[in-house]
């Protein structure tokens, strides 16, 4: 890659398939545009200018890191399949300029095996990215996994009744298992939830701090599920959690929010604010999908109809 590039250099997790896979889409037939719509206004708001003043994209490097070599080749087709079809749908609208064109030019699509199961996996993913890219702009860290292992039937029933709202954004009645470890020893969900993507927020600090845009973006990807008491400090690895998927996503907004601190706590709790703030470090975030019918659940469920709800 030219190290004098500006293009962004971004890298979704579990791109391969579910809000992983839209994440990469959307990013392309986004920055595909001059403008892109989601610059745009939300509705209700007065003005209707963009709301950031952005400098178009000539390009853009995408890395997929997954597991699987074949679903990351099949996910890279269709993406670039994508981007045909959504240049397809200027023209037939009538508004395409032949911008999108330039910006395929300098569009990579590159897939880096990482298994956020095994530490030595993830650092070895870190490894070749150091290697093959001279900054990282963004850092998606979206795979995530459920130990899923059924339904409560008595739970569906009573949120069906009493909180249909809650029964489609917060399930209630996933049944999960309760102490599964990686090859490592390490709590299986937490490890690919939550200490994989630690890790790679760390080893890559440096190449966020490079970004041409700083400061480095990393997003976290998490649910609206997510709750505190599904966490216990004495149970930080989660081995013994009857929801450790819950309680993976709580800890995940904790280290992001920590990440941005602007204090210091001593050995008693107690905070001050920092002399002075690194201004290069990367600003942490962290998103949810919404209400997503994506693999990471339906894929698991025994009757099709729970799907349109999850």
């Amino acid at each position: 890659m030219d190290s004098q590039s500006k293009n962004p250099i971004v890298i979704v997790t579990g791109a391969n398939s579910g809000v992983g896979f839209g994440i990469c889409q959307r990013l392309i037939c986004q920055l595909a545009t001059r403008v892109p719509t989601d610059t745009s206004p939300q509705l209700g708001l007065k003005t209707m200018a963009p709301r950031l003043s952005i400098e178009p994209a000539e390009g853009l490097t995408l890395i997929l890191a997954c597991r699987n070599p074949d679903r990351a080749e099949e996910a890279r087709k269709k993406l670039w399949a994508s981007l045909d079809d959504f240049i397809a749908q200027q023209i037939r609208d009538g508004c395409y300029d032949g911008y999108a064109e330039t910006f395929k030019k300098g569009l990579k699509i590159d897939f880096v095996k990482c298994d956020l199961s095994k530490s030595d996996k993830v650092f070895a993913f870190c490894d070749e990215v150091k290697q093959k890219y001279p900054y990282v702009s963004h850092l998606v860290l979206n795979a995530g996994l459920i130990a899923y292992k059924g339904i409560d039937f008595a739970i569906v029933t009573k949120q069906l009744l009493t909180d249909f709202q809650g029964l489609v954004s917060r399930p209630e009645f996933k049944l999960q298992n309760v102490g599964e470890t990686s090859e490592e020893g390490f709590g299986y969900v937490w490890m690919c939830n939550v200490f994989g993507h630690y890790i790679i927020t760390k080893e890559l600090d440096q190449l966020l701090r490079k970004s041409p845009t700083l400061p480095g973006r990393i997003i976290w990807e998490s649910s609206s599920e997510a709750k505190p008491q599904a966490f216990d400090v004495d149970d930080w690895q989660l081995l013994k959690s009857e929801q450790s998927y819950e309680g993976s996503k709580y800890q995940m907004e904790m280290i992001s929010t920590l990440a941005n601190s602007t204090v210091v706590y001593d050995e008693d709790g107690n905070s001050r604010p920092m002399d002075t703030v690194d201004e290069t470090r990367p600003r942490q975030f962290v998103v949810g999908p919404a209400v997503t019918a994506s693999e990471l659940f339906t894929a698991k469920m025994v009757f099709p109809i729970f799907w349109t709800y999850l």
